[in-house]
This record gives C-alpha cells, sequence and structure tokens, in this order.
C-alpha cells in the first residue's frame, strides 16, 4: 500500500524496479501494483523486477528481446 520510493529507500533498489521499464522504453505507461514477501529488500526488488519483466513479455511479447538482452528474464536459481 505505499509508493516504491517510500518501501525502497535505497535509490539503488529503485533503479533495479525501474530497468525493465526504462529498457523497454514504457516510462510513464503503466500503473503497477506488486506485493512482494518474505526476504530483505534488495531479494524482494530483485523478485519484482523479475515479475514486471514477465508481465511486459505477456504483455506485449516483441520487448522479450530487449529485456532478454538486459537479463531481466532470468531467474535466480537459488
Amino acid at each position: 500500500g505505499r509508493d516504491f520510493t517510500a518501501y525502497f529507500a535505497r535509490p539503488v533498489l529503485q533503479m533495479i524496479l525501474q530497468q525493465p521499464i526504462v529498457a523497454a522504453a514504457r516510462a510513464g505507461q503503466f500503473d503497477i501494483i506488486a506485493t512482494g514477501a518474505g526476504g530483505g529488500l534488495s531479494g524482494q526488488a530483485g523478485a519484482v523486477r523479475h515479475g514486471l519483466s514477465k508481465a511486459l513479455t505477456y504483455f506485449e511479447p516483441g520487448l522479450r528481446s530487449v529485456l532478454k538482452k538486459g537479463g531481466f528474464l532470468t531467474r535466480d536459481s537459488r
């Protein structure tokens, strides 16, 4: 229920969350609501980035190559 800048206070984490949107050149085009649970803030930011990237590819399959090249669709197998 909070803005991502309030929850992820560190600028690095905010950058991680915005990477797929910036790479896809879709800044300002979507309203995003995400829920993360467990782990630390860094892990949650990475999980939201991955989920956001997958959602973008479902919405617009042509973005897959851009997001794959950026490494945003690679799942952390741990």
